[in-house]
């Protein structure tokens, strides 16, 4: 009997393995394009987890790319392109020396002045502190995501948003929305409402449309 519920088990948790990865295989292809540095256009599956034996883990500095739908795809890097798509999500690359680790950062408002997202994951920097006349060093912690935004005119001339003239900031990157630029002002939102801030933007967008 406990050599069946053995054989049982071990089949169970193979199963339940090959439906993980295939869930996960599923969640990281998506329908794209990217576009090289001569502006041409590949159109297939793109994703930003490289596949290694069906376990995924995020790069900073390149894309996979296929064009057949069951293949393993090729890599292709973020100094090779322009911008990528990723169903409704459009990403842009920032080729400045600065940006090399994190290149890429996605388009959220698409307007004249436009705003720009960047998520990554962030280690908490080591503490260091005195006890009994001797220095030690503190762990770091969990790592956790952060998110940095950036507005401009095109990818090659952007600005990192910052706290301090926030609300002249706003009002170039959300001109044509002006009922939004009067809730900021009156609601007195801040660079930490960003969240509040975009969720009423989106919310616009969808009513005019």
């Amino acid at each position: 009997m406990r050599t069946i519920l053995f054989f049982l088990t071990i089949q169970f948790l193979v199963l339940l393995n090959a439906a993980t990865a295939q869930q996960k295989t599923q969640r990281a292809w998506q329908t794209g394009c990217y576009y090289d540095l001569k502006g041409n256009k590949f159109i297939g599956w793109v994703t930003r987890e490289q596949d290694v034996e069906y376990y995924f883990q995020e790069v900073q500095n390149a894309i996979f790319f296929k064009t057949v739908e069951n293949s393993r795809g090729r890599k292709i890097p973020a100094d090779s392109m322009q911008a990528y798509v990723a169903m409704v999500d459009s990403f842009v690359v920032i080729h400045a020396f600065g940006m090399k680790r994190r290149p890429f950062i996605r388009v959220i408002v698409d307007g004249t002045v436009k705003l720009y997202e960047s998520k990554f994951n962030e280690q908490p920097l080591l503490q260091s502190m005195q006890s009994n006349g001797m220095m030690v060093t503190t762990g770091a912690g969990k790592p956790y995501e952060k998110t940095v935004y950036y507005y401009g005119t095109n990818p090659n001339d952007i600005t990192q948003l910052k706290r301090s003239n926030f609300l002249k900031e706003m009002t170039e990157i959300f001109s044509s929305e002006p009922a939004l630029l009067d809730e900021i002002k009156y609601q007195e939102y801040k660079y930490d409402d960003m969240d509040a801030i975009l969720s009423h933007y989106f919310w616009y967008k969808r009513h005019e449309k």
